[in-house]
């Protein structure tokens, strides 16, 4: 069972760099102001705690369900930071499926519509392909 749902990337400069944000990241990756506003999004509909987790990778909004996690996950493709991908992730692990305390892939996946929708639907995004 894979964590990780498909992917999207768009196009858009509606996301702007915030000065020194990759000093948390690896160098050249971006998503503050993009997890920002998906954050804003998905508050709407699902409990998100306040704070990003930073990543090499990216950062992580997280999404709380009552057995577990799921991580929308924000980064630049690019230095430029108009290109972004955004996919989910699910807090998983060993213990926490022996345990039967694991988000699952139906909840994974709606978190994971409900962004795309979002993200298509946003007047900044001009182009957009899936990923899976």
């Amino acid at each position: 069972m894979p964590n990780d749902s498909d992917h999207i990337i768009f196009s858009s400069t509606a996301f702007p760099i915030v000065p020194g944000e990759d000093a948390h990241t690896n160098p050249g990756v971006f998503g503050t102001s993009l997890a920002t506003w998906l954050a804003t999004e998905l508050r709407a509909k699902y409990t998100v705690e306040d704070e990003f987790i930073p990543e090499g990778f990216g950062y992580l909004v997280n999404v709380q369900f009552p057995k577990g996690s799921v991580y929308v996950v924000c980064t630049s493709t690019d230095e430029n930071a108009d290109e972004w991908r955004v996919f989910t992730l699910i807090d998983g692990g060993i213990f926490r499926k022996l345990l039967n305390r694991m988000v699952s892939i139906e909840e994974r996946d709606e978190v994971f519509k409900f962004v795309r929708e979002k993200v298509i639907a946003h007047p900044g995004t001009t182009a957009w392909e899936d990923d899976c």
